[in-house]
């Protein structure tokens, strides 16, 4: 049986009245409980009250004597404590209900459950999209449902494939993560095989041909799992590997995970996905985030140390190229542990963690420029739409005209700020282009003589920002 290392706080302590149990025990606890605060408490408010090493078993807590765990203060009878497998019930004695209690294990955990259709959905969240899906994932599914005349009814089930094991880093023994919805017609999961999947499906209520989209392996076999939702956008999506996180026992003394970041991209029929990039930093437990506006996906690593030190930073990766940018020193110790809290960033930029020990800040010097056309006291976009072609005469006025095909090119000092430029022609649609040099070929086949085209480009800016340009020609 894994050992199951048990932590108390109570919140304001000082209401709670000591006890008469004998003193043999206080003085080793005291030490402890004063060294444990000094080192991951700044809020007066919070108190570490013991320490426990539990083993399978029932165990009666309080400040009496006749306990199987003893506190220095507090009632004499508290409650029970019980462990099977990896799950800690506790049990509180009416009277001592209204008191805060917040129990956390380290190599086990109890999680909240609900059942969907009879299978357990332990800790992940769900997603509602604008036409009244709610998409949950259960131990064995990916649910659709609906409200609809008062009852809540399946629209689809997806099974996915699952080795049926919680792997270390994993609260269930299932899918890890929340359903992630991407644009207004895919959702996406992880799965629980070995290794990972990355699994996405078309999300309407009735789709023609298969429902699944794709199914993209991540990570390596035996060392892969994920505890938190993916980072997702229209077309890409970014998961993290937490495997090897059982608690924040496991980076203590140096230790961390399995390294593990990689972007998996939708191929471009929308049939299919690929992997575009793998980083090589380990994120315990973090829910990263991406910001179109910069181009950075913000994640918080720890790197395995020989000399027992336990650094944790804040850790910025190219969303392009998955190459780290930058990495800035968040704290050391347990204390600075996340422990799954989300990076939160806010509208002046500054990034927010919750850790162990409290709350942690980090933000630039000076405030960073917005990018072109990302939102209010952004500067408008300098770009350009330039058509290539051979030049000639038609018509009794002998206008200047196309020769040959021409070639629409997306130019300016911004165009590195454009994620894809839809090029059309007459409102046909040319081609839609997602990577530099954003280009078109307008084909002379599809042209009438002496005939005068306007063609269109709509930008799509990183950061949200949207332009459109247009310019005009004659065919010959």
């Amino acid at each position: 049986m894994r050992r199951a290392f048990l932590y108390f706080l109570f919140l304001c302590c000082n209401q709670l009245r000591a006890s008469d149990a004998g003193q043999s025990y206080r003085a080793e606890v005291e030490r402890w409980r004063k060294d444990q605060e000094q080192k991951h408490f700044s809020d007066l408010r919070l108190m570490v009250v013991s320490r426990f090493v539990l083993r399978e078993g029932q165990y009666t807590l309080g400040a009496g004597p006749a306990n199987n765990l003893v506190l220095p203060i507090g009632p004499p009878a508290l409650g029970t404590i019980e462990v099977r497998g990896k799950r800690v019930e506790i049990s509180l004695q009416p009277g001592v209900s209204g008191r805060t209690l917040t129990a956390n294990t380290i190599g086990g955990s109890s999680t909240p459950q609900i059942n969907a259709n009879g299978q357990r959905v332990d800790s992940n969240s769900f997603a509602v999209d604008e036409q009244g899906g709610v998409y949950i994932v259960s131990d064995a599914a990916l649910y659709r449902f609906e409200a609809r005349a008062g009852k809540v009814k399946t629209i689809w089930r997806r099974r996915y494939a699952n080795v049926g094991i919680a792997k270390p880093g994993q609260s269930e023994k299932g899918s890890g993560t929340t359903p992630t919805l991407m644009g207004k017609k895919l959702v996406s999961i992880t799965d629980n095989a070995d290794p990972m999947d990355v699994v996405v499906f078309r999300r309407g209520r009735s789709v023609s041909g298969s429902r699944l989209v794709c199914t993209q392996p991540v990570f390596g076999k035996g060392a892969s799992d994920t505890d938190q939702s993916l980072i997702g956008t229209d077309t890409s999506m970014v998961v993290e590997n937490n495997y090897g996180y059982s608690g924040p026992g496991a980076t203590q003394n140096g230790g961390t995970t399995a390294p593990g970041l990689a972007r998996v991209d939708i191929d471009a029929g929308g049939h299919g996905c690929h992997t575009v990039w793998t980083s090589q930093e380990h994120a315990p437990s973090v829910v990263p985030k991406l910001s179109l506006g910069t181009g950075l996906v913000y994640t918080y690593t720890k790197d395995p140390r020989p000399d027992g030190a336990d650094a944790w930073y804040f850790t910025a990766l190219s969303f392009r190229t998955g190459r780290t940018l930058w990495k800035r020193l968040g704290g050391e110790g347990l204390g600075h542990n996340n422990n799954y809290a989300p990076i939160t960033i806010g509208p002046d930029s500054s990034m927010y963690l919750g850790v162990l020990g409290g709350l942690v800040m980090i933000r630039d010097r000076v405030r960073p420029t917005l990018p072109p056309g990302s939102g209010p006291g952004a500067r408008r976009p300098r770009v350009t739409l330039v058509l290539h072609f051979r030049r000639g005469r038609t018509g009794r006025r002998r206008r200047v005209c196309a020769r040959t095909s021409p070639r629409a090119v997306l130019g300016g000092p911004d165009r590195r700020y454009a994620r894809r430029v839809d090029f059309s022609l007459s409102r046909g649609l040319v081609v839609s282009d997602r990577s530099a040099p954003f280009r078109a070929v307008i084909r002379r086949r599809w042209l009438r003589h002496n005939t005068h085209y306007t063609v269109r480009a709509r930008i799509g800016l990183v950061g949200g920002g949207r332009v459109t340009l247009t310019r005009s020609f004659r065919n010959c």
